[in-house]
């Protein structure tokens, strides 16, 4: 079976790579389904979550972005980002402090994000 590997690249850190059927990116002009054999593209990120699917259309690993660019080609999928948060690795309460406290905009705007996204699923 045909899969798309996943690299995500942000300062100081690599994640991957990683595999699944489908990847779904949060494209600034919306969500864009990454499947096998897909044209190459390069895309532009809004703050939002990179999902790996498998073949059941089954969430298997997400990813918080802060924005940033993604890569296709050749069933590769690059993701480049200033921020990027495996959702096991921040809480609700972690995410919600991060907002609060942020002097920055962005920053604040990206933990606001993750906090809505916990929220909506009832973490």
């Amino acid at each position: 079976m045909n899969e798309v590997t996943l690299q995500l690249y942000a300062p100081n850190n690599l994640t991957g790579p990683l595999s699944a059927a489908r990847v779904v990116l949060p494209a600034a002009a919306g969500d864009l389904t990454v499947l096998p054999e897909r044209a190459p593209t390069s895309l532009l990120l809004r703050n939002g979550e990179v999902r790996l699917l498998n073949a059941d259309n089954v969430v298997e690993a997400r990813y918080f972005v802060k924005g940033g660019v993604a890569d296709v080609a050749d069933n590769v999928c690059k993701v480049s980002s200033e921020y990027i948060k495996h959702d096991k690795d921040i809480t609700l309460a972690e995410a919600h402090q991060k907002w609060e406290n942020s002097e920055d905009e962005t920053e604040r705007d990206y933990f606001k994000m993750i906090v809505a996204a916990f929220e909506a699923e009832g973490k």
